[in-house]
């Protein structure tokens, strides 16, 4: 990367990946998922670690230009099975609603199980359930997943 410093980093890494994705869109019909690999091959191809990769690829998914699927990897283009009008604030505003409606102490869910449920990627379901989890509606357990808080 031509930016060694670690705030330069993430905006390369973006930018070439932009670049990459905008040439494959020209060059292959986009039917069939476009692999960019995982997220520690693609660390290693840029020299970056992954918190900086993770920065550029949470950006290009935000505007719906790739996404992720556990165990394999990250695509261009949406999941193929996306909900339609899943976003952020919608799926924020359903679990909400079931949290505030579920047992306290209750198992809720996870972010692997929210971003099958709703057909996005992993990173948005996690941010869903950490939107929750600031509002004291969730509490999360490390590895065993999100519950129904008790106080909230």
């Amino acid at each position: 990367m031509p930016n060694n410093s670690s705030r330069g980093k993430s905006p390369a890494v973006e930018t070439q990946l932009r670049s990459e994705i905008a040439s494959l869109s020209r060059q292959v019909s986009l039917d069939e998922p476009v692999r960019l690999g995982s997220e520690s091959a693609l660390a290693a191809r840029f020299g970056v670690a992954r918190n900086t990769l993770r920065s550029a690829l949470t950006r290009l998914a935000d505007e719906g230009l790739i996404h992720s699927e556990p165990a394999r990897g990250w695509f261009v283009g949406t999941r193929p099975d996306a909900a339609p009008g899943a976003n952020l604030a919608s799926i924020v505003r359903e679990l909400r609603e079931e949290a505030r409606a579920a047992t306290p102490g209750a198992e809720f869910a996870t972010a692997p199980g929210v971003a099958d449920r709703f057909g996005v990627a992993l990173h948005i379901a996690r941010q869903a359930l950490t939107i929750l989890g600031t509002e004291g509606l969730l509490v999360s357990k490390h590895g065993k997943g999100w519950f129904v808080s008790e106080e909230g």
